[in-house]
């Protein structure tokens, strides 16, 4: 089963199905800014004559009345230096990394990607030097934000960029929260709010406003724009506002076109540029999650039974998986456990309170096995134990990754 992420902006799917629409690092992330700010102008020159509304009245709304707040980074209000983030957000800047210099023959796309994926496959040389990243506190709960943003601008040996590509927090595990592609622009505000616009052709147009609540994985609507036909004529558009980020005009409430284009302008007036480090500049180190001595990986129920390998049901659902375990030594005392999550401990390390479910005993090479549960949410519920040779007990939570979907064990300690 793969989780469903929280992406805003996927109206524009359906909308767009119905309208039919020898240099240093340095000097070479230079060079490849220069070439994107120039081409980034011309597609916002486009964007621009699409607009026919001159924009006169002043607007009211609070998005012309929310505050500056200051937003944590890293040297400035963070408690964590850059490395210790790289390496909390490592198989997601991975798998990055890989995608921009891999180029179009090894381009896959996986949830996070749809931005990278875009200048990747429209053949650009430079995608390593012209999409980096940084670390934000967007929610002031001292967890920071992953953000992975294209790059416009050089200043003094230091890289800027508006446009947002992917955002993660952090809970277990990196958590996907917001992806933009060129029909879902994202932005961050000056209030630590995100701002996502799009639009396909004259008659639709969508700009939101979402905030991360502190501890929260998911953002919340705080504003929804639209524009729709108002009838199956098309002569007439509505211009529509909700805050349940729903496309519907019923449930929202109709607004005057210079307020709406007013609005819209209020909004893109507050947005900022973050600084990024090039993914030229990023060091690729291997990720140290998972097991030493155990694999895991989804099977289906027809691979189950194809194989006869033992299974264990932890509990049944509609949207339940069944996840093989394999061995690459002998390992003794293998238990599958029940797991609560208890936060963090002073050392970072994931903490779950467990039961045990079944005791399988000892466990050799060759010979998996297999665990029938449900991912409820991002939280591993299910995991498993065991002692290795040197009488160390060993304890893995069983998840799903945020970037491919596939089986990962995530090592936690375990409290009473």
């Amino acid at each position: 089963m793969r989780k469903k992420s929280f992406l805003l902006g996927m109206i524009f799917v359906t909308v767009l199905a119905l309208s039919g629409c020898g240099e240093d690092k340095n000097e070479k992330t230079t060079a490849a800014v220069t070439e994107i700010v120039s081409t980034e102008n011309l597609t916002e020159s486009e964007d621009k004559t699409e607009e026919t509304t001159e924009v006169t009245m002043e607007t009211t709304t609070e998005a012309t009345q929310a505050t500056e707040i200051k937003i944590a980074v890293v040297g400035d209000g963070l408690n964590e230096s850059q490395e210790y983030y790289e390496n909390m957000y490592r198989d997601v800047l991975n798998f990055n990394y890989k995608t921009l210099s891999g180029g179009t023959d090894n381009y896959e796309y996986a949830e996070g990607t749809s931005g990278i994926g875009e200048i990747v496959m429209n053949g650009s040389e430079n995608a390593i030097d012209i999409v980096g990243y940084t670390f934000i506190d967007s929610n002031d709960d001292g967890i920071a934000e992953l953000v992975i943003g294209g790059i416009y601008e050089e200043r003094d040996g230091k890289y800027y960029g508006e446009n947002l590509y992917s955002v993660y927090t952090y809970d277990v595990m990196p958590q996907l929260i917001l992806e933009g592609w060129s029909r879902n622009r994202c932005y961050l505000l000056n209030d630590a709010t995100y701002f996502t616009e799009g639009s396909s052709g004259a008659i639709y147009n969508v700009f939101e406003n979402y905030r991360l609540g502190k501890n929260e994985v998911e953002l919340s609507c705080t504003d929804y724009y639209f524009t729709k036909e108002k009838d199956d004529t098309f002569q007439e558009i509505g211009f529509y506002h909700n805050n349940t980020a729903e496309w519907e005009a019923s449930v929202s409430e109709e607004m005057g076109e210079d307020e709406y284009w007013d609005t819209l302008t209020a909004y893109t007036d507050r947005v900022i540029p973050l600084e990024f480090t090039p993914f030229s500049n990023y060091e690729y180190v291997e990720s140290q999650t998972g097991s030493n001595e155990v694999s895991i990986k989804w099977i289906t129920k027809e691979e189950l039974h194809e194989t006869q390998m033992g299974n264990f049901v932890a509990d049944t659902s509609e949207f339940e998986v069944i996840a093989a375990i394999t061995s690459s030594q002998r390992i003794m005392d293998l238990n599958i456990l029940s797991l609560t999550y208890q936060g963090v401990d002073d050392m970072d390390n994931i903490v779950f309170s467990t039961e045990e479910l079944y005791s399988y005993g000892d466990f050799d090479p060759g010979n998996p096995f297999a665990i029938t549960l449900t991912l409820y949410g991002t939280i591993p519920s299910y995991g498993i134990s065991y002692v290795t040779a040197d009488g160390v007990t060993h304890y893995y939570a069983i998840g799903e990754s945020g970037m491919d979907g596939s089986a990962v064990l995530i090592e936690f300690v375990a409290t009473e």
